[in-house]
């Protein structure tokens, strides 16, 4: 089995509302403009596009952070470049991220559900995605949330739905998350960026009935593997770090190659 694993795109639009001034987008908008916009290159994710439908995959996964501040605009830039992926056929699942869920506007919000319709067939999370040769688990754990703060919330019916999955095992679990759940930062930037409520998810990978996690949000990718090939792999952001994860499953045993965009 092959997987295709990128995240954090960052597409960024200039400010479509007069709303958004009075509330985080400002911040966000000014953040992308000023200190991300030389970093962060819409053109990598063109590239990789046909680069990912070459490999054949049998799933593809989007840690999420399609957009810069959740806005209609963004969302439909996002659309647009990824629209090959989504007529391709091959399955998507997509975990949005805390930019995708920016702030509680209307609008963004509406513009979300109709992004995840369009490249997923469904709104739907938690979720579970049967293939012959894992089970796929996949949360979303991001709310607006005050400028200070970049966190996640992992609800309790997630964790219900995770305890109960997990107890009906019969092939490796692979759980889909935006946010990272075995890396766990300390300190100030620790606090703001973590994903709270996830200490049963990491119970449950200990206790071996989760494989792999699959995450994005820190922007430089990493991996945390145990020598059975289970653990987390972040993929980092295709648009800035020009990478995208490789993942096969032989034997029981997840592999990652990395693929670099130029």
């Amino acid at each position: 089995m092959k997987i295709i694993h990128f995240s954090d795109l960052h597409l960024a639009a200039p400010l479509g509302s007069f709303r958004a001034i009075f509330d985080k987008r400002l911040i966000g908008f000014f953040n992308g403009a000023v200190f991300r916009k030389r970093n962060y290159d819409p053109e990598r994710l063109r590239k990789a596009i046909p680069e990912i439908l070459a490999e054949k995959p049998d799933v593809i996964v989007f840690t999420g952070d399609a957009t810069t501040c959740s806005q209609p605009e963004e969302f439909r830039m996002a659309q647009e470049i990824l629209a090959p992926l989504r007529d391709s056929g091959i399955p998507i699942l997509y975990s949005p991220g805390n930019h995708d869920c920016y702030v509680p506007d209307q609008s963004c919000r509406d513009a979300l559900d109709q992004f995840r319709n369009y490249l997923t067939g469904s709104c739907n999370a938690p979720f579970k995605f049967d293939t012959p040769e894992c089970t796929f688990l996949l949360f979303h754990s991001a709310v607006p949330t005050n400028p200070f703060l970049s966190c996640g919330y992992f609800p309790e019916d997630s964790n219900s739905f995770l305890k109960e999955e997990c107890r009906n095992k019969t092939k490796p679990v692979v759980v889909i998350s935006h946010f990272p759940v075995l890396r766990q930062e300390k300190g100030i930037s620790g606090f703001r960026r973590r994903l709270n409520g996830a200490e049963q998810v990491r119970e449950l990978f200990n206790d071996g009935n989760i494989d792999l996690i699959l995450c994005g949000h820190i922007h430089k990718p990493y991996e945390i593997l145990n020598p059975d090939g289970h653990g987390e792999i972040c993929a980092g952001s295709l648009t800035k770090a020009g990478i995208y994860r490789v993942i096969t499953l032989q034997d029981s045993r997840f592999h990652f190659e990395n693929k670099f965009i130029f």
